[in-house]
């Protein structure tokens, strides 16, 4: 805030505002995941938005929030992608923030009550949803909890398709229509519309789509922002290949 009210009270260009105001949020995002300290943030905003004020330099602001940012572990960050992402709103967040870098042409959808975090396979386990995770091997169960918190498990959700779909199948040969599957075709969200083309949902696709969805996250939250477009799960698996 202390930041953000000099440079918005400021005569600097709408580019170097739009800059100022996205490198803080890359910045307040990598913090928050890579753990480190609230009151050194405050700190480090402080002094920033100090010079700022004295200087009026918004090139000099950007190189600042750039040069915090690329202090980070990058290892916390993506350890928080794997294990901390389902917990809290910063989760749900960068998902909408994802998503909207897929979908940038898109009518605007707010990241309100209605949008739910969506668990492919249940944060619950059932026994068939287990078997269908690890393709029947019971001794891998036990990393049932820890594999579906991590972000590839998760997408956003309409509520109304949230509250239909909770521990269905992701596809049910023997009644087709009562799948996940079958439910994502009615949602407005691309990055889900991105899972149509899978014909099962297992432990190998989880940590295939966590891959793509940490290459995503540093390219929607890069540093030096990227020119390029965001590639669809499914271009990017092609990639892998």
């Amino acid at each position: 805030r202390v930041l953000m009210l000099s440079v918005l009270g400021s005569n600097i260009s709408d580019a170097l505002r739009d800059q100022v105001i996205r490198q803080t949020l890359v910045l307040c995002f990598r913090w928050n995941m890579a753990g480190e300290n609230a009151q050194i943030l405050e700190n480090t905003f402080q002094q920033l938005g100090n010079e700022f004020r004295e200087s009026n330099d918004a090139a000099k602001l950007i190189s600042g929030l750039k040069s915090a940012a690329a202090k980070l572990s990058t290892a916390k960050i993506e350890l928080y992608l794997k294990e901390s992402i389902d917990e809290g709103y910063i989760g749900r967040a960068i998902l909408f923030s994802l998503n909207r870098a897929r979908a940038a042409k898109q009518k605007y959808i707010d990241l309100n009550a209605d949008l739910h975090l969506e668990h492919i396979a249940p944060q619950t386990a059932t026994e068939g949803w287990k078997a269908d995770l690890f393709n029947g091997n019971e001794s891998l169960y036990p990393l049932y909890d820890d594999l579906t918190s991590q972000i590839g498990n998760l997408t956003l959700l309409d509520h109304r398709i949230n509250m239909s779909v909770k521990q269905l199948p992701f596809r049910n040969p023997l009644d087709p229509d009562k799948s996940k599957s079958k439910e994502y075709k009615d949602s407005v969200i691309m990055m889900t519309d991105d899972l149509l083309f899978l014909n099962k949902w297992d432990q190998v696709e989880i940590e295939t789509r966590t891959s793509y969805m940490i290459d995503a996250f540093n390219h929607v939250f890069s540093i030096d922002p990227s020119g390029e477009t965001l590639m669809t799960y499914q271009e990017w698996k092609n990639l892998q290949k």
